[in-house]
Formats: C-alpha cells, sequence, structure tokens
C-alpha cells in the first residue's frame, strides 16, 4: 500500500509517493567487502523510497557461481543474486555457456587493487627497504614447501641481515585459501610468470591443489587472523586488507627487477602504471559485453609496475526488464560507486581509482542495461547542491540525507588527520627531547668511569658516587615511563573504523617512532 504525502512550499505542491521497499542482492570477492558494504549502507541511508542493498563477502568464485547459477532448479544459469562481484573477469568457458542460453553478461570495473605478500616475522619493519626480500622463484619454492625455513640459503642471500633475528631451523607457516579466490588466481599467475619451472601452468588458478604441508583459512578475515596469531607465517591478502591490518609486507621483485612493497608501489603509481600498460596494449575490450576472460594486468611491464594487480568488477546482466524497479536501484548503486563519494572510499579503503579507459566501460555498462518502458529512474542530489522540492520527491538519492554512523566516521576522518599532524609535531619535539637526555645519560656515564678510576677516593665519596648512579637509574627509568606513556597514548588511539589508508600511514609513522625511541633509549 502506498502512502501519500503532499507538500507546500511558496504555493508550489508536489506529491511523494512512497512505495513499499526496492531490494537488491549481491555477493561475491571479499577484497573490497568493506568498500561495497560501506556504498550499500550510503544508498540505503540516502534513498526515498526506501531501498535496501546487502552484500555477502564470500569470494570471487562464489559469486561468480551464484551469479550464472548453472545447476538452478529455478533453471539452467538462472542467477541466485542480482549482481556478482570478483576480483577476476568470467572465465571464457562460462561465458560462453551462459551467453548461449541468451543472458547478455556485463563486467563494470570499479576500481583497482594490489594483491601481495604478507609475513609474521618478528624484527622486520613493515615496509620499505629494510623489509624482506623475495622473488616469485623463491615464493614458488616456499608455497610449494621445497623451501621450508627461514634461514635457507637462497632466502638468506637476498636477505643478508634475516641470519641475526631468525632462530636456527625457523619453520615457514604457509597459509592460503581454502575455496576459490581470486587473491589466490593473482598469486599463482604472478607465480608462474615468474618462475614457471617452479610454479607450473596447472597450478594456476583460483582453486588449486596446495601441499598437504600448507594450511587452509575462509577469506580474507581468516588469512587476517593467521597472520596475526602466528609468527613466521605467510600468506596473501589484497594489499588494502594487509595494510589495514597493520600486517608486515614482503619487499616484492617486480619483471624490471626492483623489489618493492605495494605501499611504495602506490606511492609511486605503480599500480596505476601496471594497468595503463596493459590497456596501452590493447588487453582490455572496449565493451562491457566482451568477454574478459584473458584480461590480466599481472607482471606488466614498467619499471615501478606492482606485478599483481587486480581489477575488480561487478557481474551484471544487461536484460532487466522482468523487475525493472531492481534494475534501476541496480544502475543507481553502479552510478553511485563511480561518483566522487565512489572515488573516495576506494581511496579510504587502500584501492585505486579506475583510469579513463576503463571508467568509459564501466558507464558503457550502465548504458547497455535495459529497462522496462517508462521505469522510474533514480536520480542524485549532491551533498554541495540543495535541490529545494526535487531533492524531497520519489526515486532521489540525496546526499543531503545522513545517517549516525556516517557523520561519526566523517569526524572520526578528521580525528586521523588531526592525530597525523601531532605525530610529525612530535616526533620533531620527542627526538629533540631523546636527544637531550641522552646526552644528559652520556655526561653522567663519563662522569662514573671518571670516580671510579679515582683510587684515591675516600669512604665519604664512595657514598657519594653511589647516591650519583641511583640518580642516573632514576633518569633512565623515567626515560622508559615516557617512551611506554607514548607508546600507550598511540596503542589506544582510535585511528579509525575500517583499515583505510590514512589510518595505515598513521601506524606507520607510529612504528617508525616506537622503533627510534627504543634504539635511542637502549645506545
Amino acid at each position: 500500500m502506498m502512502k501519500f504525502t503532499v507538500f507546500a512550499l511558496f504555493g508550489v505542491s508536489a506529491v511523494v509517493a512512497h512505495t513499499a521497499e526496492n531490494r537488491l542482492d549481491g555477493s561475491g570477492t571479499t577484497n573490497p567487502s568493506r568498500l561495497l558494504w560501506e556504498a550499500a549502507r550510503l544508498l540505503n541511508a540516502r534513498a526515498v523510497p526506501e531501498a535496501r542493498v546487502t552484500y555477502r563477502a564470500v569470494g570471487s568464485s562464489t559469486g561468480q557461481l551464484e551469479f550464472l547459477g548453472e545447476e538452478n532448479p529455478l533453471g539452467a544459469f538462472t542467477a541466485y543474486s542480482d549482481f556478482g562481484s570478483g576480483d577476476i573477469p568470467i572465465p571464457q568457458e562460462d561465458y560462453d555457456a551462459v551467453t548461449a542460453t541468451g543472458r547478455t553478461v556485463l563486467h563494470f570495473p570499479f576500481l583497482l587493487g594490489a594483491m601481495s605478500i604478507f609475513h609474521s616475522v618478528e624484527g622486520l619493519p613493515t615496509s620499505g627497504p629494510q623489509g624482506l626480500n623475495m622473488t616469485g622463484c623463491l615464493l614458488a619454492k616456499i608455497f610449494n614447501r621445497d623451501i621450508t625455513t627461514w634461514d635457507d640459503a637462497e632466502i638468506l642471500d637476498i636477505n643478508p641481515g634475516l641470519a641475526q633475528i631468525i632462530p636456527a631451523g625457523q619453520e615457514i607457516l604457509v597459509y592460503r585459501r581454502n575455496r576459490g579466490s581470486s587473491t589466490t588466481a593473482g598469486v599463482t599467475t604472478y607465480l608462474h610468470d615468474r618462475c614457471p619451472e617452479e610454479w607450473p601452468s596447472d597450478q594456476v588458478g583460483a582453486l588449486i591443489a596446495w601441499d598437504e604441508g600448507t594450511f587452509g583459512v575462509d577469506g580474507s578475515g581468516g588469512m587476517e587472523a593467521a597472520l596475526r596469531s602466528n609468527p613466521y607465517a605467510i600468506g596473501y591478502l589484497d594489499a588494502g586488507h594487509g595494510h589495514g591490518a597493520g600486517l608486515a609486507e614482503i619487499e616484492l621483485e617486480n619483471i624490471a627487477g626492483l623489489f618493492q612493497s605495494s605501499l611504495e608501489a602506490l606511492g609511486n603509481g605503480g599500480v596505476q602504471a601496471a594497468a595503463s600498460t596493459a590497456i596501452e596494449r590493447g588487453l582490455v575490450p572496449t565493451s562491457a559485453s566482451s568477454s574478459f576472460a584473458n584480461v590480466s594486468f599481472h607482471n606488466q611491464p614498467g619499471e615501478t609496475s606492482w606485478p599483481i594487480v587486480a581489477v575488480s568488477y561487478i557481474y551484471v546482466d544487461a536484460n532487466q526488464t522482468a523487475d525493472g524497479d531492481r534494475g534501476a536501484l541496480l544502475v543507481a548503486f553502479l552510478e553511485l560507486l563511480l561518483t566522487d563519494d565512489g572515488r573516495d572510499l576506494t581511496e579510504r579503503y587502500g584501492f585505486v581509482p579506475i583510469p579513463a579507459e576503463l571508467t568509459a566501460i564501466a558507464e558503457n555498462a550502465i548504458d547497455s542495461i535495459m529497462l522496462p518502458d517508462g521505469q522510474q529512474m533514480w536520480t542524485f542530489e549532491d551533498p554541495g547542491t540543495t535541490l529545494p522540492i526535487t531533492g524531497m520527491g520519489d526515486f532521489v538519492v540525496s546526499g543531503k540525507r545522513r545517517d549516525f554512523y556516517e557523520v561519526a566516521t566523517s569526524a572520526q576522518g578528521d580525528s586521523i588527520a588531526e592525530l597525523e599532524a601531532q605525530v610529525v609535531t612530535m616526533d620533531g619535539s620527542f627526538q629533540t627531547q631523546l636527544d637531550t637526555l641522552q646526552s644528559t645519560i652520556d655526561a653522567l656515564n663519563a662522569r662514573i668511569r671518571s670516580l671510579e678510576a679515582d683510587d684515591d677516593a675516600d669512604d665519604a665519596q664512595d657514598t657519594a658516587d653511589e647516591a650519583f648512579r641511583i640518580a642516573v637509574v632514576a633518569l633512565i627509568l623515567a626515560l622508559l615511563a615516557l617512551v611506554s606513556f607514548l607508546i600507550f597514548v598511540f596503542a589506544t588511539a582510535d585511528f579509525g573504523c575500517c583499515g583505510g589508508s590514512s589510518a595505515a600511514a598513521s601506524a606507520q609513522k607510529y612504528e617508525g617512532m616506537k622503533e627510534s625511541s627504543t634504539k635511542d633509549a637502549t645506545a
């Protein structure tokens, strides 16, 4: 039953019809799941009449399975979901089978992401030149269990300082995904391309047979938990998730022989470079309805290119005439991902916005969606623009509507920026204080050595010397207390709810301060 509400403003009236809930349900990749949940929440909060978009993070392969619906009892290749999502394109065999039934499947690209290898080796930085170097062949031997300890000669050969911090014979715990995963596909593609003699082609794909000495986990969350709770382990994750969790990343060798982390690659444009090179080489079709089965941004040439770059897609049916309301809501959801809000979410969660060439394909996908004649479409009211009366109408996604969570996270983002500025300021002032205290300690130690060399000192002087030593110890303890207090402050600070790139940068800056402080205090 519909309710009608009449608004009057300056003699102008508008009839607003509020209909039953519009609904859209999708499933797929876990990598950008937080971004998709956040985008769905924004649409749910801003839409009138009420709309609800849901998303199940179950992995790219499961997302494709449910979208294709090959064995659906309602009919072969009848989708279980309104849309799927994955960081891999639909394989050619599946694309051919589903299109043979008359369905036109569209690939909607919406972000770029770096996939990487993370570890839990103690005593190494989370990223940077002093990190853990790895080649494709070394990783292939580790993941197939030909190399089983961290002090293996091949590892130490390109990580000479590792021998000082690794216990002799320390086993490498290898974690991998249980079910079909786009990250598994990306990593195994890299391993085969870089070292085919150690990682054959039959070991490439979203779901492969692993050595029995490896440990399976479910989803990105399972991989994060495994690396957090098990020292001296190694596994793979999308970079945004790994950095947001504060995990340590390896320095991965690219096709040009450069060792770098994905954080460094993001900073020097290496992810975008890989995508641009693939597009320039003609590896990407221009029509969203074409097969994307052979599209790969992995191991692209370029000095700074990141070697494991994924494109995240949403899979949709072009024909939405059977349920126009759902189809119209699907169009609105896709359009939201291409807005400034969508790009902001992309960067917040550690991903990279798609270049203009991929944006054109995404827009082509939206334009290819067929809806019933006369279907009511959703429109947008931007947060910075007020549309009187129109903004209160039906089928408007208004940026003027917000929920408490959005306001709270926005304020939290401002707090993160303030904390980052404070970290920079404290870094300088704190280092100055440490330098001053270290100079004082050095002078006191020199005084102690001078007193100890004086064989003619009497008992009174001995007593004074003892008091002097106590004072030095007290000063050192005060310094350690100051360091501990700063560690406590930053460890308990809320650097963001979702593990975005800003929070990761703050945490990384703090880790550098902590290492510097410990070094100075124990000098």
